[in-house]
């Protein structure tokens, strides 16, 4: 679990106009580097800033219901469910966890997008 998410360095890029590229890199207290999800550390670091939005980008059309329809709202209640169904299965767990996570702990909405769609404005 995260620790610490060094705001500072991140709000220092941004306030002087740079886009920071964070790679998923976590530091143990032993000094061991470990690969992190990138979804999980995008939204720790999304929930460390209060951001407005934390858009996770995904290959697939979205979250699918058993029919293939696009489910385009999903609540904890719901997750649930379709994770233990297999609704939601794989590399689309983490990111709707993690998109439930952020909005809990201050994120104002969490957006998954396709490749198409991440050129639009949210």
């Amino acid at each position: 679990m995260f620790q610490k998410i060094n705001n500072e360095i991140i709000e220092t890029l941004i306030s002087n106009d740079f886009i920071p590229i964070i790679a998923p890199l976590g530091i143990s207290d032993d000094g061991k580097t470990y690969n992190i999800n990138a979804d999980t550390a995008a939204g720790a670091i999304a929930s460390s800033l209060k951001s407005k939005r934390l858009l996770i980008l995904t290959d697939v059309k979205g979250v699918l219901d058993s029919n293939q329809n696009l489910i385009e709202e999903v609540n904890e209640e719901k997750n649930r469910k379709m994770i233990e169904s297999g609704e939601i299965s794989g590399g689309m767990i983490p990111k709707i966890n993690t998109c439930l996570k952020s909005v809990k702990e201050g994120v104002d909405a969490a957006v998954l997008l396709t490749e198409e769609l991440s050129t639009r404005s949210y």
